[in-house]
């Protein structure tokens, strides 16, 4: 469970920071809106006191927060996210739109960014040796010498705290933050529809036990669930081998049930096999709307219809 800080009553209001920030930095605006609402400022995982995890992306920060809001049983919460933490309250939406009632965005769109900024003061901080310095003073002086800004500083040094040893650590999880920070720059990639070749309409009667089709390694499917792919569509008869004895390795890395445990974190992420898409359909980037029945069952048909998005 991520950490969190909670003021106030009435209407529930999820606070989310941004990229290296945490709770505290909204301590004193949400104990404003404190006086109205019932505040809740988190911490995204790999930040402030959350937990730290290899996972990073917009799906698993999602998670965190869908699992949060089922725990505290909070009903229609209001988000509102800055940077980073509003790119997170906007897939929140996209994924159940209706478990939130209202979203509030500040300083971000839902468009690509790009971190080489954001890589630049990561690299900084891994270089420094945090164990050469006694005082915040001292580590302020190093950071000058890269870091010119003052209020930069100033923001990442309220990440500095001192261990049961008495020694300077970061709050944030640089070493998954440098590896994982390109899963955070695109926009979003909810859905992901792969055409294989050659694309013949023989596709559409083609008798695979006769010529056995692609199919995904577990690195690739493992890469789209860290691209935060929530909705998967291929012209192939399944993500996984032919013939696997049932193991089912990719379906398993991509709903996160790995175990063979449910999930309630992916329960609605789905695979959409054996679709075909012509030619004449271009590369590029399109609204889905995945038509699904209202029947409760492991597999079910559905009817997947794209619209081209022309960027602006």
């Amino acid at each position: 469970m991520i950490f969190s800080r909670i003021y106030g009553e009435g209407r529930p209001l999820i606070i989310i920071h941004g990229l290296f920030g945490m709770s505290d930095n909204w301590n004193s605006i949400g104990k404003k809106f404190a006086e109205k609402f019932n505040v809740h400022i988190v911490d995204l995982r790999n930040h402030g006191r959350s937990f730290h995890s290899h996972e990073f992306s917009y799906s698993h920060m999602s998670g965190d927060i869908e699992e949060y809001v089922k725990y505290y049983d909070l009903q229609n919460p209001i988000l509102l996210g800055h940077s980073l933490g509003g790119k997170v309250a906007m897939h929140l939406c996209f994924r159940n739109p209706v478990l939130y009632s209202k979203l509030i965005v500040v300083d971000i769109a839902p468009k690509k960014y790009s971190v080489d900024f954001h890589k630049n003061i990561l690299e900084i901080l891994t270089n420094l040796s945090l164990q050469d310095y006694s005082n915040r003073t001292e580590i302020d002086n190093a950071l000058s010498l890269e870091i010119n800004d003052f209020a930069i500083r100033q923001f990442l040094m309220k990440n500095l705290y001192r261990d049961e040893k008495k020694e300077f650590r970061w709050r944030f999880n640089i070493l998954t933050l440098k590896e994982k920070l390109n899963n955070i720059s695109d926009a979003f990639l909810e859905g992901l529809i792969i055409r294989t070749y050659p694309n013949s309409k023989i596709k559409m009667s083609q008798d695979y036990m006769q010529q056995p089709p692609p199919f995904f390694s577990i690195e690739a499917m493992r890469y789209l669930r860290e691209r935060g792919v929530e909705h998967l569509l291929v012209d192939t008869p399944s993500v996984d081998r032919l013939f696997d004895d049932g193991i089912l390795s990719s379906h398993n890395i991509f709903w996160d049930t790995e175990a063979k445990k449910y999930n309630s974190n992916t329960k609605n992420y789905t695979i959409t096999e054996m679709i075909y898409v012509d030619e004449k359909i271009e590369d590029g980037k399109y609204l889905l709307n995945l038509q699904i029945p209202s029947f409760i069952s492991d597999a079910a048909p559905s009817r997947p219809l794209i619209f081209k998005l022309n960027d602006i």
